[in-house]
């Protein structure tokens, strides 16, 4: 090695130990290495505080979670309450239309024979809810001429015929089958949604029948 070899060397280590020497010398080196100590004891303190962030947050997402699956289950029990209650309902319907259905049937009977039977059995159950709607308005018309048009109240056709009866103006069965005319009227209006299920031929033409004989009460 020749001494250009031996200079260029050994001169980047010699610069360096220079700068140490006069970094050491006026006190930057120290301070330059307080400030990293600082930085690091500043980013280790980060560290620890994302730490207990990071706990924190897989704590509430663990609630979170939870909390969910609580809801969960108790959307499905609802789900499962509101089924039987869906089905309690349908069957009192089931139950107060049956009822209604026989009470006028014990009242009219087969004395009275719907026009036109034999078409009625070609209805679907939209036509036989439309002619029940027909057929109620012809009776509530009916009722408005008896009762006059101060007293007439659409709303109340059952309690107008009590009072009809109670006036001697009409006969009390026939009172009594319009009150139950009309409760049965009120469940169609509350299952129309329903009728194809429910409103057979003959719930159809026991209706009408009952109708015509409460026409006849109101003459």
């Amino acid at each position: 090695m020749n001494v250009l070899e031996f200079a260029a060397a050994i001169a980047w280590p010699a610069v360096a130990l220079i700068a140490l020497l006069i970094l050491g010398l006026s006190d930057t080196l120290p301070k330059s290495v307080d400030r990293l100590a600082g930085s690091l004891l500043s980013i280790k303190s980060s560290v620890e505080e994302f730490k207990q962030v990071s706990e924190k947050f897989n704590d509430r997402q663990r609630a979170v979670n939870e909390s969910l699956e609580w809801l969960s289950k108790a959307d499905s029990e609802l789900s499962r309450i509101s089924d039987v209650l869906k089905s309690i309902q349908t069957n009192t319907d089931d139950i107060a239309l049956s009822q209604g259905d026989k009470e006028i049937s014990e009242v009219v009977g087969d004395e009275e024979e719907v026009a036109d039977a034999d078409s009625s059995s070609k209805l679907n159950a939209q036509q036989r809810y439309n002619d029940i709607h027909r057929k109620w308005a012809e009776l509530k018309d009916r009722m408005e001429l008896r009762i006059g048009a101060d007293d007439y109240d659409g709303r109340a056709i059952g309690a107008m015929a009590r009072t009809l009866a109670h006036q001697n103006r009409i006969m009390k069965k026939d009172a009594e089958l319009i009150e139950t005319l009309h409760s049965q009227f009120k469940r169609f209006a509350r299952m129309s949604r329903t009728k194809e299920e429910w409103l057979t031929r003959e719930i159809y033409e026991n209706f009408i029948r009952g109708v015509d004989r409460a026409l006849k009460g109101l003459i």
